[in-house]
């Protein structure tokens, strides 16, 4: 090919298109967007449900374990499903399932009657098909968007999270003061929202797989997962730093609740308080694709808990608690941004085929600890007040910040990905100076054409 000829065919070589005009990954959030406000509602609402028609705290707490419980009981089995099957019909199905559980449930809450059993169970399938659902989307992404585009499409997906979370109390709570059964029909409507989007969907959300293959042992599916992560010393370490840390702000965020309680604080205000914690998340998950163009991955990982040491001991030296928000809100805006930038490196380097089962391993290593979490905080907060307690999570924090800064594998996380990088970029500019150096005649045009034979 001439020199001509390597210009024309560079010329023709489309730029992708922005993600904004993105027509796929945009039906694919708005349609996640809706599903995720409507879980966050629903979630809220059963407990205010129980509660607000007889029932005793003690049953509100079992609507609350049956919400949460799929998420360490299932994770590692729903990403080999995501793994093995169509995610597309997976993501209907979950939507299906979940309008039809909410559907009963509505249609007998209208009729005057709430049924603990079925409430219970109705959240219970909820949330197990939500988090089919969520690891579906996750693993969907990277299929949805171009390469050039993960990052961004990481952190538009991490600002809904942070949306959802912070609209989803204050909207369950306002439709629940209209009727009962409200925030649940709310919630129903939005996973049918989800349904319609996903139709409207082109690209597949995987890679073909060779269905040739003898259907696995689950088992073994989820050990090649755990055996993945486990040999991937950067993303081994990055997981158990958040595990430890989002253990730290359970007891920080129960003792700072507890703080508002005591000192006689409206819960609106509360709300209003913790809120502030989205905000933050909101903000760092917008802002986080600047901060990425210009600080590398390991400053983002390691420079995050280093922020957290600094502003942990700060909380004790608040004598308002009202400024409890001035604290969580740079928190959560680190927090965002800490996620995005370690989720957009699991998602570009674990093979299509492991998405589901690397997520929900890392979903499980990260928040499993928030259980023991609870747990701590109660019994350090009840023995040793708020303020020792929390300057004994700052100073857990500084080890773990410490430990993080000396770790080899922290101080090389992505590493990969700028090598790839590195060798990409040296391979496009010799394939650009290949292109513009003299063309120069085949030996085969400089030989004398042979005289054929007999002539």
């Amino acid at each position: 090919m001439s020199t001509t000829d390597n210009l024309t065919a560079a010329a023709t070589v489309a730029e992708p298109a922005p993600l904004s005009r993105n027509r796929d990954f945009r039906l694919l959030w708005a349609g996640t967007a809706f599903s995720s406000l409507g879980s966050q509602v629903s979630t809220f609402a059963y407990p205010l449900i129980v509660l607000w028609s007889g029932g005793t705290v003690a049953q509100a707490g079992l609507t609350g374990a049956a919400a949460s419980l799929p998420q360490l009981l299932f994770s590692l089995f729903a990403g080999v499903l995501v793994d093995r099957f169509d995610r597309r019909r997976l993501m209907i199905g979950c939507n299906v399932g979940r309008a039809a559980a909410l559907g009963v449930l509505v249609a007998t809450m209208v009729s005057g009657h709430v049924i603990l059993p079925l409430l219970l169970a109705v959240a219970f399938a909820e949330a197990s098909l939500t988090v089919v659902y969520k690891l579906a989307e996750h693993s969907a992404v990277r299929n949805v968007v171009d390469p050039e585009h993960l990052s961004q499409a990481v952190s538009q997906n991490e600002a809904r999270v942070q949306g959802a979370g912070l609209l989803g109390q204050p909207l369950a709570g306002a439709l629940s003061s209209v009727l009962a059964w409200l925030p649940l029909l709310f919630t129903l409507v939005s996973h049918l929202v989800s349904l319609a989007t996903l139709s409207g969907i082109k690209r597949k959300f995987q890679v073909e797989r060779d269905t040739a293959d003898e259907p696995r042992n689950v088992f073994g599916d989820i050990a090649d997962g755990v055996k993945w992560l486990w040999n991937h010393k950067q993303l081994r370490a990055a997981a158990a730093v958040v595990a430890i840390s989002n253990m730290l702000f359970e007891v920080l965020v129960l003792g700072m609740l507890t703080t508002l309680r005591d000192t006689g604080t409206e819960q609106v205000v509360v709300g209003l308080v913790m809120g502030a914690a989205g905000v933050g998340g909101v903000a760092g998950a917008l802002s986080t694709n600047w901060w990425m163009a210009r600080l590398p991955l390991p400053v983002i990982v390691i420079g995050a808990n280093a922020v957290w040491t600094v502003l942990f001991p700060l909380v004790v030296l608040l004598h308002n608690p009202l400024l409890f928000g001035l604290v969580i809100t740079p928190m959560s805006f680190i927090g965002a941004m800490w996620t995005i930038a370690v989720v957009s490196f699991q998602v570009e380097i674990t093979p299509d085929d492991m998405q589901g089962r690397i997520a929900s391993v890392i979903g499980i290593v990260a928040f499993g600890t928030l259980p023991l979490g609870a747990l701590l905080g109660g019994y350090t907060l009840q023995a040793f007040g708020f303020r020792d307690s929390v300057l004994a999570c700052s100073a857990v924090m500084l080890l773990l910040t410490l430990a993080a800064a000396a770790s080899p594998s922290l101080r090389r996380i992505g590493s990969e990905l700028r090598e790839r990088a590195a060798a990409e970029a040296a391979a496009e500019a010799a394939a650009e100076t290949t292109s513009e150096a003299p063309a120069v005649p085949a030996a085969e045009d400089r030989t004398p054409t042979p005289t054929p034979a007999g002539k």
